[in-house]
């Protein structure tokens, strides 16, 4: 019995992101469809003196009509960087802050040259270090023909198809775009269903859905999988 869930690969993205991931036995990163400009492929909001503020990773403006996947970093190093400062300043404080900026720290260190080679990455490595069994599929690896081409619905059912999956989790966002789609093969569509989370952070307002960068300085690894597995 094979579940799906399939999103495009975002920075570092917040809690519910990861728990659509969780929800899943197979989660396919669409690195092949068309980059969303001023989404979260290549910015995400952190807590800066008590503020959601944004971190951004550029990219080259003639790549952002490109799909995903061919999308190229630009000034990566530096912008890594003055990412890694802005954490520890922000975070130095913070409950967990040694154990998840060494590891934010260590997935940072490669030479990344595309954003979708940074994010998957980063998914990858950190559903893995919160005990996430999900497997990752890049959607530009899929043995499908003519995916490309296909319509929104098209690629999902193709996707259910090629998986002989039971289920297709979606996301919240998904219930009106996809209101009127019935999936292949008598698959149950199911949407993820959040929980409001809180958590202590530095004062008592709470600010809410930043980066999963947050829940881990505020929680560690190991609050944040249980957080997972209860939510």
């Amino acid at each position: 019995m094979t579940s799906v869930a399939v999103m495009q690969p975002y920075i570092f993205p917040y809690f519910g992101y990861y728990k659509l991931i969780s929800k899943a036995n197979v989660f396919i990163i669409y690195d092949n469809v068309q980059y969303i400009n001023r989404g979260y492929i290549n910015r995400n909001r952190i807590l800066i003196n008590g503020e959601a503020k944004y971190f951004n990773f550029q990219i080259d403006k003639a790549d952002q009509f490109k799909n995903i996947n061919e999308v190229k970093l630009k000034a990566y190093k530096t912008l890594r960087d003055k990412l890694l400062r802005q954490i520890f300043l922000s975070y130095k404080k913070a409950p967990y802050f040694e154990e998840a900026y060494g590891f934010i720290e260590s997935l940072l260190k490669f030479d990344f040259q595309y954003i979708s080679n940074l994010n998957t990455k980063t998914l990858v490595e950190l559903s893995s270090k919160l005990g996430l069994g999900t497997k990752f599929v890049l959607s530009s690896e899929l043995d499908l023909a003519d995916f490309v081409d296909l319509s929104k619905e098209g690629k999902l059912d193709s996707i259910i198809q090629l998986y002989d999956a039971h289920e297709i989790v979606m996301p919240p966002n998904s219930l009106e775009l996809y209101e009127n789609w019935s999936p292949a093969n008598q698959c149950r569509k199911s949407t993820l269903k959040l929980v409001d989370l809180k958590y202590k952070q530095f004062s008592n307002t709470f600010v809410p859905n930043l980066s999963i960068i947050d829940v881990l300085m505020f929680n560690g690894f190991k609050q944040t999988s249980k957080l997972l597995s209860n939510s």
